[in-house]
């Protein structure tokens, strides 16, 4: 009996806390499955930049160094490109306050340009900024919710005793039967990946939601997490100061990377010149977060190998940082990824319209709320991330004026969901995402069939995200539709 009334427990804490977590948590979800793909939307965004994925270093550095010695900046940051994570080169400094240019062409020559409004990038930090919130407090909701999340996701496992038995069992047409088999095959699917987004997810800011967490290693004392910081990240090697006149130049410094790594493994370099030292990160090819660096004296150029000193649980750590962000993944596994993610998006608005279908014959005031809710969500959503592409592709409005624009669409669409069909909803956010999808071809016909002929894989991955959502919810417009004519007709 002790366990029957756990279970029964686990079960109100997996219901109620999904229900009230889930708007949430469908909203981190689908704005980070969708920034997955931040560097392809950029491109998709901004047309008009060039991509310099081809461009070599010998065009792009001196540029990039005749631009930074003229900033009497103290310290400077050069960023490749690199396959799907980076297509340009990007330059970072320091003086009074922070600035940042990309590498773009002009004609035959190449200058940095000001930093372009990176919507797909926006979009992906949405799911744990939540733009509007401050930062302290966007990342205690975070870590709150990733907490919540792996909290629903065992009970969910401990309540369902027979989930492995049924992980494949599917029975069509058995009204709410059918919704329960549907959210355990999709829970049960993916569940490694919800697992690990949600472990993870609460690492990220932990020991900023939770002082606790570092009081209890280093205690109260007002530099503790100062050492705490200080016995996480690697020391830095000390040199006297340099001038940028005098110093190691970055081609050299290339140079070294390309004799020490091989062509194409430089990601970053940072130059400290205060400190006299820079530091060259190199491409990160495993899942462990925090790729191999090497440290070069500015005055002298010696090259000082930097040893990885993590620990084991430094290492479990920064391995789950990078499987949460998948930034070391190919195409197939990327896919996988979206894949995963869309799934996690259906697995709690499942878990929604369960909640509803159990409480359907009583309809009282908390179901209409919770109805409303759905709709503002599941349907709001992704009507008005499709309007902020829309707004910022048409080049007329910026991204704060764009992101804005997300916003207030979702409010009116919200507090359109008091009085509207549910079908006229999700009809209204499929048109916009074929919209998206069909918007190149019918501005750049020619432009858009050579894309698809030659496999531009950042163009087709937009194409085929946009013509996935707009399919998807066409299909959930037809059923709200068919469900309505037939209560009609009871």
């Amino acid at each position: 009996m002790a366990v029957v009334r756990w279970r029964q427990s686990l079960s109100a804490v997996h219901t109620w806390l999904g229900l009230l977590c889930g708007w949430w948590l469908f909203f981190m979800f689908a704005t980070g499955t969708l920034g997955y793909l931040d560097v392809q939307l950029d491109a998709w965004l901004q047309p008009e930049l060039h991509e310099q994925r081809d461009v070599s270093p010998q065009q792009a550095l001196p540029v990039l160094q005749q631009h930074l010695a003229q900033q009497q900046a103290s310290e400077w940051r050069v960023h490749f490109p690199y396959q799907q994570q980076r297509p340009f080169y990007e330059a970072y400094w320091r003086s009074d306050e922070r600035h940042a240019a990309v590498l773009q062409q002009q004609g035959e020559q190449w200058r940095l340009a000001d930093m372009p409004d990176w919507g797909g990038q926006w979009l992906y930090q949405l799911h744990y900024r939540f733009h509007y919130f401050g930062r302290d407090a966007a990342r205690v909701l975070a870590c709150a919710l990733s907490a919540w999340l792996l909290l629903v996701l065992i009970s969910g496992v401990v309540v369902h005793k027979k989930i492995l038995q049924e992980m494949l069992l599917l029975r069509p047409d058995k009204g709410l039967r059918s919704w329960l088999d549907g959210h355990n095959v999709l829970a049960v699917t993916a569940l490694p990946y919800f697992l690990v987004m949600a472990y993870s997810g609460l690492l990220f800011y932990g020991t900023s939601a939770w002082p606790a967490a570092v009081q209890g290693g280093y205690g109260f004392a007002d530099d503790a997490r100062s050492q705490y910081f200080d016995d996480v990240r690697s020391q830095v090697p000390q040199a006297a100061p340099v001038e940028p006149k005098h110093g190691v130049d970055l081609l050299t410094l290339q140079q070294m990377a390309l004799q020490h790594w091989g062509a194409g493994q430089l990601a970053s370099i940072r130059i400290d010149w205060p400190n006299g030292m820079a530091r060259l990160t190199r491409v990160e090819h495993s899942i462990v977060r925090g790729g191999e660096m090497a440290y070069v004296d500015m005055a002298t150029g010696q090259w000082q190998a930097q040893e990885d000193g993590k620990s084991a649980l430094q290492t479990l750590q920064q391995g789950l940082f990078g499987l949460h962000e998948g930034l070391f993944a190919e195409p197939v596994l990327r896919a996988l990824y979206l894949l995963a993610g869309v799934m996690g998006c259906v697995l709690i608005a499942s878990g929604h319209v369960i909640w509803l279908r159990k409480r359907e014959r009583r309809r009282d005031h908390w179901w209409h709320v919770v109805r409303v809710l759905n709709l503002a969500s599941f349907a709001g959503l992704p009507a008005a991330i499709a309007t902020f592409m829309l707004l910022q592709r048409s080049g007329l409005l910026g991204l704060d004026q764009a992101q804005d624009g997300l916003f207030l669409t979702w409010l009116l669409l919200a507090l359109a969901a008091i009085r509207i069909a549910p079908s006229w909803l999700y009809g209204l956010a499929a048109g916009l995402w074929l919209a998206v999808a069909i918007i190149d071809w019918w501005h750049q016909p020619l432009a858009s069939w050579q894309a698809m002929v030659q496999g531009n894989g950042d163009w087709l991955a937009v194409q085929l995200m946009a013509w996935s959502i707009a399919a998807m919810l066409v299909a959930i417009t037809v059923w709200q539709r068919r469900t309505a004519l037939q209560g009609a007709t009871r």
